[in-house]
């Protein structure tokens, strides 16, 4: 994924809330003054580092006014050089409906990608959904039930893989799967990640592997685990950030996706695991995450963080920024939110 490169040689696109130019820092050196003489120096200028032009690739608005329905963009999902901006459109009776969009990287132009509705008037919603390497969806829809006569709540959750005409190529009660009551336990997915033929799923009731037929599940046991925050891709597997039950520290480990087999408690400092929740692979580094000053990557190793990209000194608003992705090749994708009176516009 994104390497280290200097801004004049790295072709690279990012999003944008304005394209205006923006004062750059400098440091003056004020010559010193005495009571007898004032020599006057120039001006010492440091050039900024990390700068990259950006471009608006695709731009959405809605009035917070409009009663006849709106549209609103919140997360990218990237495969490979591909990218699919993640959303939802309100009718005028405010029933929500997902909307996923394929954008051509080259010219912004959109293209609609199938993704099985999920049923809104039987209370479904879709919880998480992420796609694979080959273009297919894996997604989990929830729904709830209340028996009137027994007074019993009960929660559904249902793991979905859909190829990319959208037709549900396996799908399954998880539940039913991982051997849970619906009404003492409630599932609820923090991450899924697709590994090859099968997907990682970390749930609060912790981290389980399913087959491409969802017909199989393991377990995956993380020694003193409480809560698990987030699970990165990495080659052959996956890294899983979770805290621990005794002493609520954080704990990262890799988990091998042909065994299941986990490795050795890696120690990752605060200033990481702070940034951990949307972290990326990287060809260059163990994992690539985002700032509010840029974007870094990070060497477990040596505990080396490298700034890759300064938000600040591309002219970039990052306390507006929801999503961010990098390419293969090192093209940087994020999707700004621009609050205004009347309403809100997203740009990519």
């Amino acid at each position: 994924m994104i390497s280290r490169k200097e801004p004049d040689a790295m072709q690279t696109k990012t999003i944008t809330t304005r394209l205006t130019a923006a004062a750059l820092g400098a440091v003056m050196m004020l010559g010193a003054c005495t009571m007898t003489s004032c020599k006057k120096q120039e001006a010492v200028k440091e050039k900024p580092t990390n700068v990259y032009r950006t471009e608006v690739l695709f731009e959405s608005s809605f009035s917070y006014n409009d009663n006849n329905g709106r549209t609103e963009f919140r997360a990218i999902e990237g495969i490979g050089e591909r990218l699919i901006l993640c959303g939802y459109s309100y009718d005028e009776y405010w029933n929500q409906t997902d909307i996923f969009y394929d954008i051509n990287p080259d010219t912004g132009e959109t293209s609609d990608v199938t993704v099985p509705p999920v049923n809104a008037e039987n209370g479904e919603y879709r919880n998480f959904i992420t796609f694979a390497d080959d273009g297919s969806a894996w997604y989990t829809v929830n729904s709830g039930n209340y028996n009137e006569e027994t007074g019993i709540y009960t929660e559904a959750c249902t793991l979905y893989h859909a190829d990319s005409s959208g037709s549900i190529l396996a799908q399954a009660d998880l539940y039913e799967l991982f051997d849970k009551d619906p009404g003492e336990t409630y599932l609820y997915l923090n991450a899924l990640q697709p590994t090859g033929d099968a997907v990682y799923l970390a749930m609060d009731s912790g981290l389980y592997t399913v087959d491409a037929a969802i017909t199989e599940a393991k377990a995956v046991k993380l020694d003193d685990m409480s809560y698990i925050n987030t699970m990165i891709p990495c080659d052959g597997g996956v890294y899983v950030s979770y805290t621990t039950a005794s002493d609520y520290k954080q704990r990262f480990v890799r988990v091998d996706a042909a065994s299941g087999s986990i490795g050795a408690p890696m120690e990752i400092p605060s200033r990481v695991t702070n940034y951990l929740w949307g972290a990326m692979a990287s060809d260059t580094y163990d994992i690539v995450y985002k700032t509010p000053i840029g974007l870094c990557g990070y060497d477990i190793a040596s505990d080396t963080e490298t700034e890759l990209l300064n938000w600040v000194n591309s002219d970039l608003n990052s306390s507006n920024m929801s999503d961010t992705y990098i390419t293969p090749s090192g093209v940087v994708y994020a999707l700004i939110n621009k609050y205004e009176n009347e309403g809100q516009t997203v740009q990519l």
